[in-house]
């Protein structure tokens, strides 16, 4: 008995190093093949990057807004701002309302009850649009001229905001001071 279980033993421990070295042998096939564990691996990964639409005007802010002076007179009173017009879409749209007047025209008013109506010109040198306030639709635009790539443009501009005030609107209110506050809404299409 003793001398089987020694023969026993012996066979299973020389099975052990057999199976050993053939899973040695086994693991180098799979180094090879697959780049496992060895002393350089090399893994691949898939990377994605999205970026979402992104739109904005910058310029505005600081630059005292649209200012219109002047007397009794003929021809049609301006003012204008420039701006400059980011958009990551082919397409952008966009809309103008007032924050002060729930009407369809746009009045300044002078706080006093008199109100003056004007127009808003949106130019960006392709796209040329005269708003409504609360129209409601919003134009679409295409990008042609306006900034794809430079949320800033570089400190410049590209694009012209323009106020204007017919003779008869202009002479026809006492003198005062009249303002009104406008909402540029611009979204990526």
């Amino acid at each position: 008995m003793n001398t089987n279980k020694f023969i026993k033993t012996f066979i299973f421990f020389l099975l052990t190093l057999i199976s050993i070295q053939v899973s040695a042998v086994n693991i180098d096939a799979v180094i090879a093949t697959s780049s496992g564990i060895a002393t350089t691996s090399i893994g691949q990964i898939e990377l994605s990057i999205i970026k979402g639409d992104a739109v904005a005007i910058s310029g505005i802010s600081g630059t005292g807004g649209v200012n219109i002076t002047g007397k009794n007179g003929s021809g049609i009173k301006s003012g204008f701002i420039e701006v400059c017009t980011y958009v990551t879409t082919a397409t952008y749209q966009l809309d103008i309302n007032s924050l002060d007047t729930a009407t369809s025209r746009f009045d300044a008013s002078d706080g006093l009850g008199n109100l003056m109506p004007f127009r808003v010109l949106w130019d960006d040198g392709i796209n040329a649009w005269t708003f409504r306030n609360n129209r409601d639709v919003a134009q679409i635009g295409n990008t042609t001229t306006v900034s794809t790539s430079d949320p800033t443009c570089g400190g410049g501009t590209n694009t012209t905001i323009t106020v204007t005030v017919r003779r008869n609107s202009f002479n026809r209110v006492p003198r005062g001071n009249y303002t009104d506050t406008l909402a540029i809404v611009i979204a990526a299409q």
